[in-house]
């Protein structure tokens, strides 16, 4: 009996490397990910302020109608434009901006109050 215990002992000890591989990640890499979703939050709250700044800057563009968001360089674009011609602009003016990845347009014409 005494033979095999070794051969016991090592045999459940591989058994459960899967499960500690699943377990996540270690103290020190944990906190390097929460750094990481900091750094992103913050970076994407910079990104999209100066998307909404550029917008703001824009010569014959009325960026007041417009929501911009971000996520990891990703930039969205919703709300109401007047013309499609803002609408076009808002996208380019977007795109140009430094840090941006890539740019979804959601932009609506507004229509006035009664639709």
């Amino acid at each position: 009996m005494c033979r095999f215990l070794p051969v016991v002992a090592a045999f459940c000890c591989v058994l459960s490397l899967p499960a500690l591989a699943q377990t996540g990640a270690s103290p020190a890499s944990a906190a390097t990910s929460q750094t990481r979703t900091a750094e992103t939050k913050k970076s994407d709250k910079t990104l999209a302020r100066d998307v909404r700044r550029a917008l703001g800057n824009t010569h014959d563009l009325n960026a007041q109608g417009i929501r911009v968001t971000a996520r990891n360089g990703f930039i969205t674009l919703s709300g109401t434009v007047r013309t499609a011609d803002e609408m076009n602009a808002a996208e380019q003016v977007a795109r140009s901006v430094r840090g941006v990845q890539s740019v979804t347009n959601r932009l609506t014409l507004f229509r006035g109050e009664n639709g």
